[in-house]
């Protein structure tokens, strides 16, 4: 049975061939190995957010841009994988929200204290 091309791996051909850049050379630039970028171009893997994240910087490109809009298809028809990823990249930003509510908690509680 034949795996359905993902949007990621459509994009990621896109932006290689208007790059102009090979397997190998997106590979290099990325710290990967060659065979690891062509399971993501061929939908074998999807690759993690950090990956997407490191993808789309080294390219220069949004995050976004590997995304799929849900808006102009069928919901039954969505790439989980890609909703997978969306999540993933909201939960992240959570995290770091928490992580900085945190310290602005424990910097409140400093000045009270007179610890500043």
């Amino acid at each position: 049975m034949e795996k359905k091309e993902s949007f990621f791996s459509k994009q990621l051909k896109k932006i290689m061939y208007e790059r102009g850049l090979t397997q190998k050379s997106l590979a290099a630039k990325l710290g990967t190995d060659q065979q690891m970028i062509s399971f993501w171009v061929t939908s074998i893997r999807n690759p993690t957010v950090t990956s997407v994240k490191k993808i789309a910087d080294a390219l220069d490109v949004p995050i976004s841009y590997f995304m799929e809009d849900s808006s102009t298809k069928d919901n039954s028809c969505q790439d989980i994988s890609i909703m997978k990823t969306k999540i993933e990249l909201l939960e992240e930003k959570m995290k770091r929200y928490d992580m900085e509510f945190t310290l602005l908690r424990k910097e409140i509680r400093e000045m009270r204290n007179g610890n500043v």
